[in-house]
Formats: C-alpha cells, sequence, structure tokens
C-alpha cells in the first residue's frame, strides 16, 4: 500500500505531453479530511447564495413592475425640469460632430465609438484530465496536455506551458487593444454620457480599403467571418507579420477596427436636467436600459423581467451545484476509503451521489420557500409545500423497504 504521492511524465508527441501523478491512500485519507471542512464551507456558502438570489430576483421584479407603472415618455426636444428624478422613457437619434482617432494607425472618423482589436498567433496549452483508481486506495491523476496555434487578443504566457521549450511566444504584444468614446453626444436638447454610452454596443466594422495604406506600414487587408462585427458577417481587418492568412507564423497579428455610428436609441433611466442617470426603485433595484433603434418602453421591461428570469434560474442552478459539491466533499473520507477496492469505491461514490443530488435539491427548495415566504408568502408556501411532499414519499419508499 502506497502512502506517499510522487509525479511521473514522458512527451509523447511533437506537440502533447503526459504526466502521471499518483497519491498513495494516505495522502487520499488527509486530503479528504481537509476536504470535509472545505465542503462544509461550501455547503453553508449555497444556503446564502440561494437566500440572496430569491431576494434579488423579488427586488428587481417588484422594481420592474413599479417602473412600468410610473415611467414618463417625454419628448427630448424639449426638456421639462418637472421631470427632474423621474424614471422617463426617450427615444431620438444622437448627434455627435466630435471626431476620434486611433493615432497609431492614422483613423479618424466621426462616430460615438471607436474600437480596436488586436489578436496574434500563438501556441496555446490544451489540458484534459482523467484519473484511475487503484487496488489499495491510491489513485493516479492522468493529465494530457496537447498545444495548438491559435489567433487570441491575450498574451499567453508560454513559461507555464509543461512543454515549454518547444512551444514559445513572444514575451509581449506590440500592438494593444484600444477603444474611445465621444465626449459629447446630443440627443435632442439632451447630453449622452459615459454611463449611456457604454450600452452602445451596435459595432459596424470600418471599411479599411479606402484608407490610406501608408499608415499601415506594410499590412496586407484581409477580410473574414468575425462574431464581433454585429451589423455583418466580415469584417476587414490589417495582417502583419511573416506569414500570411492562409498560413501564418507565430507572433504575427490580425487588427480590426469597428465603429458605433450616430443613430436612433432607446432609453429609460432617471432624468437629471438635461442628462440621464440611474433610477432607483423603492425596492432598491436600478434601472437604466438603452436600445438600440425604436423599442417600445413595455418592450424594454420585458425584455428586463426575462433577464432577470435568466439570471435567477442560473444562479439557482448554481447554489444547487454548489451544495450537491459541498455534500459530496464532506463524504469524500467515506468513498476514500471504499476506494482501497475499486469496484467497491465507485458503488459507494455512486450512492453518496445519488444521496447528495437529492439533499442538495430538497434543502435547495426548502430554502427557496423559506425566501419566497419571506419575500412572497403564497409562492414560498406552494414551494414548501413540493418540498415537504418530496421529502416523505422518499421517507415512505425507505420504511416500504424495511418492511418489506
Amino acid at each position: 500500500m502506497s502512502w506517499f504521492s510522487r509525479n511521473t511524465s514522458r512527451r509523447t508527441g511533437q506537440h502533447s505531453y503526459t504526466e502521471v501523478t499518483r497519491k498513495g491512500f494516505g495522502s487520499k485519507l488527509s486530503g479528504s479530511v481537509g476536504g470535509m471542512f472545505a465542503g462544509f464551507l461550501l455547503f453553508l456558502g449555497s444556503f446564502a447564495v440561494l437566500w440572496f438570489n430569491e431576494g434579488r430576483a423579488v427586488k428587481t421584479a417588484k422594481g420592474l413592475e413599479e417602473g412600468l407603472s410610473q415611467y414618463k415618455e417625454i419628448d427630448i426636444y424639449n426638456i421639462d425640469d418637472s421631470n427632474n428624478d423621474e424614471l422617463v422613457y426617450a427615444y431620438g437619434e444622437t448627434s455627435s460632430d466630435e471626431i476620434l482617432f486611433d493615432e497609431e494607425f492614422g483613423i479618424e472618423i466621426n462616430t460615438l465609438r471607436l474600437k480596436r482589436k488586436v489578436e496574434m498567433y500563438q501556441w496555446k496549452e490544451f489540458s484534459k484530465t482523467r484519473k484511475e483508481k487503484k487496488i489499495g486506495g491510491a489513485e493516479e491523476t492522468i493529465t494530457d496536455y496537447t498545444y495548438k496555434k491559435v489567433w487570441s487578443d491575450q498574451l499567453i504566457n508560454s513559461n507555464d506551458f509543461k512543454l515549454w521549450e518547444d512551444h514559445q511566444n513572444p514575451s509581449g504584444m506590440d500592438y494593444a487593444n484600444y477603444e474611445i468614446s465621444a465626449a459629447n453626444i446630443g440627443f435632442g436638447e439632451f447630453t449622452l454620457e459615459d454611463n449611456v454610452v457604454t450600452y452602445f454596443n451596435n459595432y459596424k466594422g470600418l471599411p479599411l480599403s479606402d484608407l490610406d495604406k501608408t499608415d499601415y506600414m506594410n499590412a496586407k487587408i484581409i477580410t473574414e467571418k468575425d462574431a464581433d462585427a454585429t451589423s455583418g458577417n466580415s469584417l476587414q481587418k490589417l495582417f502583419f507579420g511573416y506569414g500570411s492568412n492562409q498560413n501564418p507564423q507565430i507572433g504575427d497579428y490580425k487588427i480590426s477596427f469597428q465603429y458605433v455610428e450616430n443613430g436612433d436609441y432607446s432609453i429609460l433611466a432617471k432624468q437629471n436636467r438635461d442628462k440621464f442617470e440611474v433610477f432607483e426603485t423603492s425596492t432598491g433595484s436600478t434601472i437604466l436600459m438603452v436600445e438600440d433603434g425604436k423599442v417600445s418602453a413595455k418592450k424594454m421591461f420585458e425584455i428586463a423581467q426575462s433577464n432577470n428570469t435568466i439570471l435567477t434560474w442560473a444562479m439557482r442552478v448554481g447554489g444547487l451545484v454548489m451544495m450537491y459539491m459541498g455534500i459530496m466533499m464532506m463524504f469524500g473520507i467515506v468513498t476514500t476509503i471504499a476506494n482501497i477496492i475499486p469496484i467497491l469505491g465507485t458503488l459507494v461514490n455512486l450512492g453518496t451521489g445519488l444521496f447528495a443530488g437529492i439533499i442538495s435539491f430538497t434543502l435547495s427548495l426548502i430554502t427557496i420557500a423559506f425566501a419566497w415566504i419571506f419575500y412572497r408568502p403564497v409562492l414560498g408556501i406552494i414551494i414548501l409545500i413540493c418540498a415537504v411532499a418530496i421529502i416523505l414519499f422518499f421517507y415512505k419508499k425507505s420504511l416500504d423497504k424495511k418492511q418489506a
């Protein structure tokens, strides 16, 4: 029986590497003891996440209902000071004569926002891990590392690679991502500031063919599909380097430029004289929404409610997973001992997983129910009844098995 841990590794090809870590029974047992405490903290934390999420969801939903019932539609060409501090809906066209510059590449354009995206061709490390149980309680962790060339807008540090000597990236990027917004944007008689402009994300690809190529040194202009170009499937880019777009070399660059032009926007926010700010509802939630084009206030509230529902369910699942993992970690020592005989460990792990799943699902429902009783009593009581019914169902099942 091995009580110690050891590592082995081997090169399995020019662009692949395998590392094997072996943990003896003693190492796994001590790790399981530590995992019990970490699992208990994770278990407790799941209750906090679930409770907070339900409170946030209800406050946001009520705040949106409140906003829908009291917003005022305004004329952006006629500022009415009686609407100060009120939630207002405004629709109209932006106007800005400001020229935005990307001086490094000699670009100047009258627009609301301008950004430069830089991608460099680099090595990237991928890993895939699997575990193998050994008789006596030991366990081997096999990690396979593979290396591929990718375009990335972030510098990948190849010094951290397992097989770094054959996969070296440049130590830095010669060009950086860049973004700038107009400082003075008109909206009828109103002025839009950064808190609103930051929501203008309907970027278009900036055509490069007609611009002065001398500003780009010896770059080639290429056209390719790009998910960031929201208004189309293709985007013109500058290509720098020793390779070509079809056969790039490590350290080559692709640089694209995108902009947001003047256009129609719909805004829901608090009016403060000739500006818009975040509106705080009586529940403590906030409202500041911007949509491209003409979107009714009612539709904007529907979108916000839908987003709130999606976030609520995502956090519910997150809290449930936290609770499940916490329970599994608390019972990890049982699985570790059972793994002395691998097939027994597998059976115990399946049983523990089923138990953790039932308990975490039931406790999550109860937590959500109590939170809703606190925030919305009627629905909370219904959820609590469902949770109790689940507990009684499994309890009756266990009694039936004992009697059989």
